[in-house]
């Protein structure tokens, strides 16, 4: 990616006093913040958990888990794929007008890599698809990335 992608991408980056435009390693020093560090690092690098044999995004089993085992019929692919599943419009819901539809393309991308790799490292024996759909228009669309292990079903005792 060339810096006037990036420049693209973060606009601020071009609103330097001299006219030249910030490197962005200077504008995050000039506005970054660590905890929204922190906090991203979450979105782009996630813990995940494993609850009887599906993974899940976050640090807890979802407590629509039970709901949605028994709506997918315990369909490992479905289950995952319903509760991992996240709308880019609930990133920054108070700021989905500032977006453009190349930040979520970018975004999406760098969350399906991210995710993809952290998935083969936390669980190598396990085959996942993470899916970003970049047909979209965000203005009148809601993008969603998600990720599921392949189809396979839960073994259910009594």
């Amino acid at each position: 990616m060339t810096e006037q992608d990036y420049q693209k991408l973060i606009p601020l980056l071009r609103t330097a006093k001299d006219g030249q435009p910030f490197e962005i390693e200077c504008w995050l020093d000039w506005i970054g913040e660590p905890t929204h560090a922190v906090a991203y690092s979450t979105l782009f690098w996630p813990e995940f958990i494993e609850c009887e044999g599906c993974v899940f995004w976050g640090v807890r089993v979802p407590a629509r888990y039970q709901e949605w085992k028994k709506e997918f019929q315990c369909i490992i692919s479905d289950i995952e794929g319903m509760l991992n599943h996240m709308h880019f419009g609930d990133l920054f819901t108070c700021r989905k007008e500032n977006w453009t539809n190349e930040q979520v393309l970018f975004i999406g991308r760098v969350l399906k890599d991210s995710w993809s790799a952290k998935l083969k490292r936390d669980f190598p024996a396990k085959e996942f698809t993470v899916e970003f759909n970049e047909d979209f228009n965000y203005e009148t669309d809601d993008p969603t990335i998600t990720f599921y292990q392949s189809d396979r079903t839960l073994k259910t005792t009594g």
